[in-house]
């Protein structure tokens, strides 16, 4: 249940704080059940001095409150990440913490880790706190987006290290680009548009080619398993168009020379956090 765990921590985090900002404007609103009733309207205008002072405080609080939730649910999964590292075999050489779903939608779900992916997760749950704290004051405005955004990534970012289907690897995969397109987009610089754009274009195309890829193995295995597919032969002819399609893929995402055009700029005009991401998790995923 370790992984699991790891994987719904920051949803509930993101749950808290969506359901304690619905409650806060229901009660501003005046329709809670506690007996009060909303300011009238010549009330407010006549101590609205008083009124602008007592909503700039709610607010500052509320601010405040958002952002501690936020790093408790990532803390505490750098706790639990530590908890599985203690527990790692790291003598064998085979999946550990191993979790099977079955029948959830048109997949069966595989969860576990082995000698590799245990790094990039730690490293993972050490980052996004780092990603929290580096723009604790400079964000002011939608605070609440952007705390919630870096909580989906670390889930979408943990299930890629978990998954062991190599077709929700490439789903979880693909799902981190529009929340760092709505990242950079929402609290980048002055050129944060353009950026967005370029990041989301460049390395969604380049993930094309890695698709076909997973299609050819699902085509010829009957199966996306990664324990099914390491013991695969694929003849001479398959394997090269297989390694052709992974490898376009990745050299757009790593990126190499040539093909790091949308780096550079998602880069300069992201927000501290999000070039935090980008370099210690993301670019590290796509070496993964």
């Amino acid at each position: 249940m370790l992984l699991l765990t790891l994987l719904l921590v920051p949803l509930v985090g993101i749950l808290i704080i969506l359901t304690s900002e619905q409650a806060r404007v229901y009660n501003v609103t005046g329709l809670a059940t506690n007996g009060e009733t909303a300011l009238h309207p010549e009330e407010v205008i006549g101590n609205s001095a008083a009124f602008s002072e007592n909503v700039y405080k709610e607010n500052t609080a509320r601010t405040k409150q958002i952002k501690q939730i936020a790093l408790g649910a990532s803390i505490i999964n750098l706790i639990i990440s530590l908890v599985i590292f203690i527990l790692f075999d790291f003598s064998s050489n085979q999946f550990q913490f191993v979790q099977e779903y079955h029948e959830i939608s048109y997949f069966h779900i595989y969860l576990g880790l082995d000698g590799l992916s245990i790094y990039f997760v730690l490293l993972t749950t050490i980052i996004t706190p780092i990603s929290l704290l580096s723009n604790w004051t400079s964000i002011s405005e939608n605070i609440k987006s952007y705390v919630i955004i870096i909580l989906l990534l670390e889930t979408l970012l943990l299930a890629v290290f978990l998954v062991l289907d190599i077709l929700l690897f490439y789903i979880f995969f693909e799902s981190i680009l529009p929340p760092l397109f709505i990242l950079i987009g929402l609290f980048g610089s002055s050129n944060k548009v353009r950026a967005s754009f370029y990041l989301f274009l460049y390395t969604l195309l380049g993930s094309l080619f890695l698709l076909l890829s997973i299609l050819t193995m699902s085509s010829i295995m009957g199966s996306t398993d990664f324990d099914a597919l390491s013991k695969t032969n694929f003849n001479y002819f398959t394997q090269l168009f297989l390694f052709y399609g992974i490898f376009i893929a990745f050299a757009v995402k790593t990126p190499t020379i040539f093909l790091n055009t949308w780096l550079l700029k998602a880069h300069v005009e992201s927000p501290l956090g999000g070039s935090i991401l980008l370099a210690g998790k993301l670019c590290q995923l796509y070496r993964f």
